[in-house]
């Protein structure tokens, strides 16, 4: 599952409780961040919602007080 179609459906679940953003890396990896207060659920789902995608969770939390979930693209 792309970006494209993640999105909307994570929407749809989660509301607005998220931020993302997304960057490349030289090797050409795709990364979305998503920072939200709900990151375990989120991972969860997401993992649960397209296995095969690279998800990680980052333990620790951003100065809004919201942790961190990654996806990686290849």
């Amino acid at each position: 599952m792309n970006w494209k179609e993640l999105r909307p459906v994570l929407r749809k679940k989660f509301g607005e409780n998220f931020g993302f953003y997304n960057d490349l890396y030289k090797s050409g990896t795709r990364r979305i961040k998503i920072e939200t207060s709900n990151p375990s659920d989120m991972c969860f789902y997401i993992k649960a919602l397209s296995p095969e995608l690279d998800v990680k969770l980052y333990n620790g939390t951003t100065g809004k007080g919201r942790a961190k979930v990654t996806i990686h693209y290849k």
